[in-house]
């Protein structure tokens, strides 16, 4: 263990001894959060890493992609880009009717003309063979893939 992981540990065990002994003063947000998932190898480490032991779930939130672990009631979360640990496959088009903007203060009224427009889905390796957690429009629903019998040292991500 490098350094600066023991010494965040140890601030962690100090915090938390403090939050206990002193129950009068409200209590911190319960999310811990790093913005480190910047490559697919990260992702793949820090995906093994937390589910080791436990739980880990990959949640996809528009352009986001989560890894988070609960300890307690504490969340563990890994936040990256979803182009950084995805692979964005344009799959057909489709097409958009002709609109009608109607004016505002300052801008005319304007039609946009019917046309063609690209249809996108990302292409995600799954997480230790469990299924993916899309959350499309602010509503979560799991989406069920065949289970992959991956050895630990082979695990995509």
């Amino acid at each position: 263990m490098d350094v600066r992981h023991k010494e965040f540990a140890e601030g962690l065990r100090q915090a938390a001894d403090f939050i206990e002994a002193h129950p009068e003063i409200d209590l911190p947000e319960d999310t811990l959060t790093c913005y480190g998932l910047y490559s697919k190898d990260k992702a793949a480490t820090v995906a093994k890493a937390l589910s080791s032991g436990g739980r880990c779930d990959k949640v996809f939130e528009d352009t986001l992609v989560t890894l988070k672990r609960m300890f307690g009631v504490i969340t563990l979360r890994y936040i990256g880009t979803r182009s950084n640990v995805c692979e964005q496959v344009r799959v057909g088009t489709r097409l958009v009717p002709e609109q009608f903007v109607p004016p505002r203060p300052a801008t005319e009224a304007q039609t946009i003309p019917e046309h063609e427009e690209a249809v996108y889905e990302w292409r995600c390796a799954p997480l230790l063979g469990k299924p993916d957690i899309e959350v499309p429009e602010g509503h979560a629903e799991l989406k069920a893939v065949e289970p992959l019998q991956l050895e630990a040292e082979s695990v995509p991500f």
